[in-house]
C-alpha cells in the first residue's frame, strides 16, 4: 500500500531485468560448522529478491566446476532452489575457475545491469590457475560487479582473501571509505535471512546508494525552492525512479556500468484527494553531514513542511454527488483511488424516521443508488466506505421542500413556445432556460427626408408667389364665384 502512495518506485523493480550470478563454493570446508548449511540457506535466499524477469545462473566449484543452472528466469526459483540444496560438497577448491566460468556466462548476454554474488569461505588452493581478484576485477570492467557472502563462523583464515575479490569487484572500490561495503560476514544460522533481506538486498537490487552525490534542482521555481539559492550534496541515498505523474525537484546522479542515470532525491504527486511527497535521503547522520547547519538546506525542509500541509482538511477519501429530480434521488460515490475491493454502504434516513440501507453499486469509476423519494421534509445520507477492514463514514443532509407536481416546469408542451415565437429565436427544454439575442432578426432601417422636404419647398415657393401676386379684392371675388357656381 506504501508502494503505491509513493511518488516513486525504490529498487530495482520497475528497471529492465538484471542478469544475476550465483557462484557457490561446495569444497570439503564448506562442511566445517555449518559453513553449508548457512551457504543453501543463503543461495535461496537470495533468489527470493530477485523480480520474475530477472535472468539468473548458478555455478559450484571445489575440484572441479559445475553450471549447476544455465542462465534463465528468476521466476522458475523454486526449481532452482531445489538444485542448489541438493547440491553435494566435494575435494578441492578453484575459487577463481568458478568466478570465471560465470563470468564467460554472462559477459556476451545482452543485460545493462549485471552482478555476481560469491558465497565461499575463501579457503582455495594457492596455486589455483585463475586469479580471483583478477577475474573480479576483469568483471567489473565489463560491467560485472561482485558481492561477497562469507559463510564463517570462527576461522579468521582467507578473509582477506574474499575481501581482496570484494574490493577488487566493487564499484566504489578504489574509495577507502566504501571499499569492502559489499563483503557480507553470516555470524551463524539465525542470521542469514536478516543479513540476505536486510544489509545484502540493498546492495544486490541496489536500493541503498553510498557515496558523495550532488543535488541537481530541476525544478527551480518550485514552490519548495522559495529562498534557495542552491543545495549541498549528500553522502547516500535510497535508489529509486520518479513514476511517470509525479513531479521531480531534486535529483543525483547514478552513476552505473551500464551508463549513467538520473535517481530522484525530491519528488511529489497528487494522490487521491491529497499529496504525498518523497525524500529519498537522511534528514540526519552521515548522509545528511553537508546538510546540517546550512541555511539553504533548512529553508528546503521548512519548505517541505510547508508546501505538503494541506489547506484543508479533507476528512474521507471518497467525493458525493446528489441529484433529485423531483421523484428520484440519485446518489453517486466516487474513490479519490480506485480499489476494486473495497465496499459502499449507504444508510438513508427518511423524514419519518426509517433508515434504508443499501449497497452500492461499482461501475468501474464510482458506486451509485437510485432511490424514489415520495416524503417531504430532510433525509440524512450516511456513507460507509471500507477497504481491507479502515473504514470511512460520512453524513450529509438532504431536503425536499416540495412535491414533484408542484414543479410546473418539471414537464410542459414546448409547442406553445415555439409557435410563439416562430423563426425568431430557440427553445431550451433539456436544460436551465437561456435568453439569447438572435442577431438575424435584427434590421436597420434608413429614411431620407430630402424628396419631402424639397417638394414642401417647392410649394411653399407657389403659395408664396400666389399670395404675392393676387390683391385682396381679387381674393374675395374667387371665393364668391366659387360659392355661387356651389349653389
Amino acid at each position: 500500500k506504501l508502494e503505491d502512495m509513493l511518488p516513486v518506485r525504490f529498487g530495482n523493480s520497475d528497471q529492465d531485468p538484471k542478469l544475476y550470478g550465483i557462484v557457490i563454493d561446495t569444497s570439503r570446508s564448506m562442511q566445517m560448522a555449518s559453513r553449508l548449511i548457512m551457504l543453501k540457506e543463503a543461495a535461496t535466499q537470495l533468489l527470493e529478491l530477485l523480480n520474475p524477469e530477472d535472468m539468473v545462473t548458478v555455478v559450484t566449484f571445489s575440484g572441479e566446476v559445475t553450471v549447476l543452472q544455465a542462465p534463465t528466469k528468476a521466476k522458475n526459483r523454486e526449481a532452482i532452489a531445489k538444485l542448489i540444496n541438493d547440491a553435494k560438497p566435494s575435494q578441492g577448491t578453484y575459487l577463481g575457475k568458478g568466478m570465471q566460468t560465470a563470468y564467460e556466462l554472462m559477459k556476451n548476454l545482452p543485460y545493462d545491469e549485471k552482478q555476481v554474488v560469491l558465497i565461499s569461505d575463501g579457503a582455495s588452493y594457492g596455486l589455483e590457475p585463475d586469479d580471483p581478484v583478477a577475474v573480479a576485477k576483469q568483471m567489473l570492467a565489463e560491467g560485472i560487479l561482485t558481492t561477497v557472502i562469507d559463510p564463517r563462523v570462527t576461522d579468521e583464515d582467507h578473509i582477506k582473501v574474499l575481501q581482496d575479490i570484494a574490493k577488487a569487484g566493487a564499484k566504489n572500490g578504489s574509495d577507502a571509505d566504501y571499499a569492502y561495503e559489499n563483503y557480507y560476514l553470516i555470524e551463524n544460522e539465525e542470521s542469514v535471512k536478516d543479513l540476505i533481506f536486510n544489509e545484502v538486498a540493498d546492495d544486490f537490487t541496489e536500493s541503498v546508494i553510498n557515496g558523495y552525490s550532488v543535488v541537481n534542482v530541476k525544478k527551480k521555481k518550485d514552490d519548495v525552492m522559495q529562498g534557495i539559492s542552491s543545495l549541498p550534496a549528500l553522502y547516500g541515498y535510497v535508489y529509486s525512479k520518479a513514476k511517470a505523474s509525479a513531479t521531480t525537484v531534486l535529483t543525483t546522479v547514478y552513476e552505473r556500468e551500464s551508463g549513467d542515470v538520473e535517481a530522484p532525491i525530491y519528488a511529489y504527486w497528487k494522490y487521491g484527494n491529497g499529496k504525498v511527497a518523497s525524500f529519498t535521503s537522511a534528514l540526519s547522520g552521515d548522509w545528511a553531514e553537508n546538510w546540517v547547519d546550512n541555511a539553504d538546506a533548512t529553508t528546503f525542509l521548512t519548505n517541505v513542511i510547508r508546501t505538503n500541509v494541506p489547506e484543508a482538511r479533507t476528512a474521507y477519501p471518497y467525493s458525493i454527488s446528489v441529484e433529485y429530480d423531483g421523484k428520484y434521488l440519485d446518489l453517486e460515490v466516487t474513490p479519490a483511488v480506485l480499489n476494486p475491493y473495497a465496499t459502499t454502504d449507504v444508510h438513508l434516513t427518511l423524514p419519518s424516521g426509517e433508515t434504508i440501507e443499501q449497497r452500492l453499486t461499482f461501475d468501474s469509476t464510482k458506486y451509485f443508488r437510485r432511490f424514489e423519494i415520495t416524503d417531504l421534509g430532510k433525509y440524512e445520507i450516511n456513507v460507509v466506505y471500507t477497504y481491507n477492514g479502515a473504514k470511512s463514514e460520512s453524513t450529509t443532509p438532504f431536503h425536499v421542500s416540495y412535491y414533484a407536481e408542484h414543479n410546473r416546469f418539471t414537464a410542459f408542451d414546448a409547442s406553445t413556445l415555439y409557435s410563439t415565437i416562430g423563426n425568431h429565436g430557440t427553445v431550451s427544454e433539456n436544460s436551465a432556460p437561456k435568453i439569447e439575442n438572435d442577431v438575424a432578426d435584427v434590421a436597420t432601417y434608413e429614411l431620407s427626408f430630402t424628396l419631402p422636404f424639397m417638394i414642401t419647398a417647392i410649394l411653399l415657393y407657389v403659395v408664396d408667389v400666389i399670395v404675392r401676386k393676387l390683391k385682396w379684392k381679387d381674393v374675395v371675388s374667387f371665393f364668391k364665384k366659387k360659392k355661387k357656381g356651389g349653389v
